[in-house]
């Protein structure tokens, strides 16, 4: 059982690392290398395992793209106008 936990674990993590690079990429900039999120993947799975709120996830998004990335999500996303990003969205889908 526990195999299998870890197995779904893995695949949902790593489904986030593709969603991190290719849907939220606050960088904006193509062809950086595949691993450029991978310190995102376990906050962001920890927000979806502890069944938090979309609008958490958002938030968590946002913070990371305006403080740690210095850029803002609300004009790569318009996360703050309402306006759902596709990451989140597609992350929220990985709630098992």
């Amino acid at each position: 059982m526990r195999d299998s936990r870890d197995k779904k674990a893995a695949e949902i993590q790593d489904s986030i690392r593709q969603i991190l690079y290719h849907d939220w990429n606050p960088i904006g900039f193509s062809g950086l290398p595949q691993d450029e999120y991978d310190h995102y993947i376990a906050p962001v799975y920890r927000i979806l395992a502890e069944g938090r709120s979309e609008q958490e996830l958002v938030e968590f998004l946002f913070r990371t793209g305006e403080d740690i990335l210095v850029y803002s999500c609300e004009l790569i996303c318009g996360m703050r106008s309402g306006v759902e990003c596709g990451a989140t969205g597609r992350m929220s889908e990985l709630r098992a």
